[in-house]
């Protein structure tokens, strides 16, 4: 737009000068997205109820005793004109074993962003798959609560000891049998000297469950001494 007034000053009759603006929408409103994943690539829909490793609302597996997991997560205003209002971001239920580290900045003008934090406690879990429902509350008039799924699965660790439920010698073989919890499995190591460093797996004896074991040519038929000495270790927990 051009303006131009008329002048009595002597020198010029008229004064010309350009002008230009944005016009405002009053009916604009702000517009949510959560992103996560590396870089926060992937978007996470509002209402997303299965959890994926790839956009990182997935955990993984932990062990009870692991240390916590912390994820982050970023908060977008995709909106043209309105400034982005959150009010507060939440985690559902509280005994899941996940918590929220709130949003450094709850006011995000168009383009902006902001992250919160996720964290898992596999200790403050019980065992087995945990669902939560992170809840993101804000002035978007559309998605005034922008929710979606995150999981994780604790793994609780079986210190029931190995157990030999029988011995006994079969000419210079020993055979016995092993009594072990469900799901472990353990192999049978030899030394010379028994001294740490000098134990190694036993060719054929290892990724063993429960069952009978022999080991063959254990002791020298002359002078009845064990040519190794074994132990048993667990392989898996």
């Amino acid at each position: 737009m051009t303006l131009e007034t008329n002048l009595d000053d002597g020198v010029r009759e008229q004064y010309q000068f350009a002008i230009q603006g944005v016009g405002l929408d009053p009916n604009a409103a702000p517009n949510i997205e959560v992103r996560g994943g590396t870089g926060f690539s992937q978007v996470i829909s509002s209402g997303d109820t299965t959890p994926r490793e790839q956009d990182f609302t997935d955990f993984g597996t932990l062990m009870a005793t692991d240390s916590p997991r912390v994820t982050s997560f970023q908060v977008r205003n995709t909106g043209i004109q309105a400034t982005l209002n959150i009010n507060n971001v939440s985690v559902l239920p509280a005994n899941t074993g996940f918590s929220v580290i709130p949003v450094a900045d709850g006011d995000l003008e168009p383009a902006e962003n902001t992250t919160f934090q996720v964290r898992f406690d596999p200790a403050a879990a019980t065992a087995g798959s945990q669902v939560a429902v992170i809840r993101v509350t804000s002035d978007d008039p559309d998605t005034s609560a922008y929710v979606f799924n995150i999981r994780a699965e604790v793994e609780v660790i079986d210190d029931t000891p190995l157990e030999f439920s029988s011995i006994s010698r079969d000419g210079d073989d020993l055979v016995f049998d092993v009594t072990a919890p469900a799901g472990v499995t353990y192999r049978i190591t030899s030394s010379r000297t028994m001294l740490e460093g000098s134990w190694t797996p036993v060719p054929g004896l290892t990724g063993l469950s429960e069952g009978t074991i022999r080991i063959e040519d254990v002791l020298n038929s002359t002078n009845e001494e064990p040519k190794y000495f074994y132990r048993l270790e667990r392989e898996t927990r």
